[in-house]
């Protein structure tokens, strides 16, 4: 499986197309993104995952564990500082 794989899929697509449109602030630093950059500016908006999905590939397109961030922000490195994962969106 190529390393993107979990981001090209469609599903995923769709799961960071809802969050886009939900218009939430960062989940790491908890400022406002601004959606109307485009990527890769570094304030656009990315999803993060909030438990790594290196980690946790299972979770790789869980609702629950996805969540908006700057790209700034997604990019340095901080899986898992998120809001936090609650209960999983479905049984693995």
């Amino acid at each position: 499986m190529a390393a993107t794989a979990g981001r090209s899929t469609r599903r995923f697509r769709a799961l960071s197309a809802e969050l886009r449109r939900q218009h939430r602030p960062c989940c790491i630093c908890r400022q406002p993104i601004d959606y109307a950059l485009a990527h890769p500016h570094r304030q656009s908006f990315s999803v993060q995952h909030i438990k790594s999905w290196k980690d946790f590939p299972e979770l790789r397109e869980d609702p629950a564990n996805l969540d908006a961030a700057h790209l700034s922000c997604n990019s340095a490195g901080e899986a898992g500082t998120g809001s936090g994962l609650g209960t999983p969106s479905r049984r693995w």
